[in-house]
């Protein structure tokens, strides 16, 4: 009878934790986009009492192949975008620290259905906004702060890499938006 009273505990232990290594993210509210060439991007955002907000960027790949982003510096090929609902403005959010070093991360390579947290990070004093949506860090019309109101904020990844040796996902995808109130602080 112990035995397998240990047997049933095991295989429910096992059950529960192959459950959870499949949805690691299934605490976060997760705003998935559109599906392009079999990459889905999706964001989280989270106010923050020391910074305006914690941003996690995921992606996901709900093809059948592997698919390998190219990870030489992040903020080549991500936008944040704040919309303002009242004037339709469109501001990117950039990282001061991107703009002055080269960042120069590995590839991020997702398995059929497999799900990763691609960066995450929190927009502070160091942060600027811009209506210069090209990616250039250095634009002339960096502004420190958004205006109060409401805005619809979402993110967009975009890549036109080519390699000889590697085949890297190529295209446009965004995250659903959010939707959030910007206050005066």
């Amino acid at each position: 009878m112990k035995k397998i009273m240990i047997i049933l505990i095991y295989i429910t232990l096992a059950i529960a934790v192959k459950s959870e290594e499949k949805n690691n993210f299934k605490n976060e509210k997760i705003a998935w986009g559109k599906t392009v060439n079999g990459l889905q991007i999706g964001i989280v955002i989270r106010k923050q009492k020391n910074a305006d907000y914690e941003v996690d960027y995921y992606v996901k790949n709900t093809s059948s192949k592997d698919i390998r982003l190219h990870g030489a510096g992040y903020e080549a090929y991500w936008k944040l975008l704040f919309i303002k609902e009242d004037d339709k403005q469109i501001f990117r959010a950039i990282d001061s620290d991107w703009a002055l070093e080269d960042i120069d991360s590995d590839d991020i390579v997702l398995s059929p259905t497999k799900i990763k947290l691609a960066a995450n990070f929190k927009i502070e004093k160091d942060w600027f906004f811009s209506k210069d949506l090209s990616y250039d860090d250095y634009p002339d019309d960096k502004i420190k702060k958004l205006s109060p109101g409401e805005y619809s904020i979402k993110c967009t990844h975009s890549s036109d890499w080519k390699d000889k040796t590697k085949k890297y996902w190529n295209g446009e995808v965004s995250s659903s938006i959010i939707k959030s109130v910007i206050e005066i602080k």
